[in-house]
Protein backbone atom coordinates (compact mmCIF):
# COMPACT_ATOMS: atom_id res chain seq x y z
CA UNK A 1 0.00 0.00 0.00
CA UNK A 2 0.97 3.57 -0.72
CA UNK A 3 2.68 5.10 2.41
CA UNK A 4 3.68 2.56 4.49
CA UNK A 5 7.00 1.07 5.40
CA UNK A 6 8.48 -1.83 4.34
CA UNK A 7 9.39 -4.66 6.96
CA UNK A 8 12.89 -6.23 6.23
CA UNK A 9 12.21 -10.37 7.31
CA UNK A 10 15.28 -11.14 7.01
CA UNK A 11 17.25 -14.00 8.90
CA UNK A 12 19.90 -10.86 9.39
CA UNK A 13 16.92 -8.64 10.37
CA UNK A 14 15.69 -10.99 12.86
CA UNK A 15 18.78 -11.70 14.48
CA UNK A 16 19.59 -8.08 15.20
CA UNK A 17 15.93 -7.39 16.23
CA UNK A 18 16.24 -10.65 18.87
CA UNK A 19 19.80 -9.09 20.23
CA UNK A 20 18.45 -5.71 20.59
CA UNK A 21 14.88 -7.21 22.29
CA UNK A 22 17.57 -9.70 24.60
CA UNK A 23 19.99 -6.64 25.34
CA UNK A 24 16.78 -4.94 26.61
CA UNK A 25 15.05 -7.49 28.55
CA UNK A 26 17.99 -9.54 30.43
CA UNK A 27 15.89 -11.44 32.34
CA UNK A 28 14.32 -13.43 29.13
CA UNK A 29 15.05 -16.66 28.05
CA UNK A 30 13.93 -17.48 24.40
CA UNK A 31 14.58 -21.03 24.93
CA UNK A 32 11.24 -21.32 27.07
CA UNK A 33 9.08 -20.31 24.66
CA UNK A 34 10.99 -22.07 22.27
CA UNK A 35 10.66 -25.35 24.15
CA UNK A 36 6.56 -25.22 24.61
CA UNK A 37 5.93 -24.63 21.25
CA UNK A 38 8.40 -28.02 20.66
CA UNK A 39 7.08 -30.05 23.19
CA UNK A 40 3.40 -28.62 23.68
CA UNK A 41 2.37 -26.82 20.12
CA UNK A 42 4.79 -29.10 18.01
CA UNK A 43 1.71 -30.10 15.60
CA UNK A 44 1.95 -26.34 13.54
CA UNK A 45 5.39 -27.33 12.82
CA UNK A 46 4.39 -30.91 12.04
CA UNK A 47 1.45 -29.44 9.62
CA UNK A 48 3.22 -26.21 8.48
CA UNK A 49 0.99 -24.13 10.41
CA UNK A 50 1.19 -20.59 11.75
CA UNK A 51 -0.96 -19.41 14.73
CA UNK A 52 -2.05 -15.78 14.73
CA UNK A 53 -3.33 -15.38 18.69
CA UNK A 54 -4.36 -12.10 18.31
CA UNK A 55 -7.59 -13.33 16.30
CA UNK A 56 -9.88 -14.32 19.17
CA UNK A 57 -9.30 -18.28 19.07
CA UNK A 58 -7.97 -20.48 21.75
CA UNK A 59 -4.79 -22.89 20.54
CA UNK A 60 -5.47 -25.71 23.26
CA UNK A 61 -1.76 -27.19 24.05
CA UNK A 62 -1.41 -30.87 23.35
CA UNK A 63 -1.68 -32.36 27.08
CA UNK A 64 -4.99 -30.48 26.94
CA UNK A 65 -6.09 -32.30 24.22
CA UNK A 66 -4.63 -35.12 25.77
CA UNK A 67 -6.62 -34.69 29.35
CA UNK A 68 -9.85 -33.53 27.39
CA UNK A 69 -10.04 -36.95 24.97
CA UNK A 70 -9.02 -39.24 28.05
CA UNK A 71 -12.30 -37.23 29.99
CA UNK A 72 -14.11 -38.56 26.83
CA UNK A 73 -13.16 -41.47 26.32
CA UNK A 74 -11.59 -43.14 28.99
CA UNK A 75 -15.12 -42.19 31.63
CA UNK A 76 -15.45 -45.12 34.22
CA UNK A 77 -18.96 -45.71 34.50
CA UNK A 78 -21.35 -44.56 37.37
Amino acid sequence: MAGEAEVDLSDTAYESALAQFLGRYEGYSAAIPDEMRASDYARLDLLGHTYLDYTGGGLYAQPERISFRCQQTCQTPA
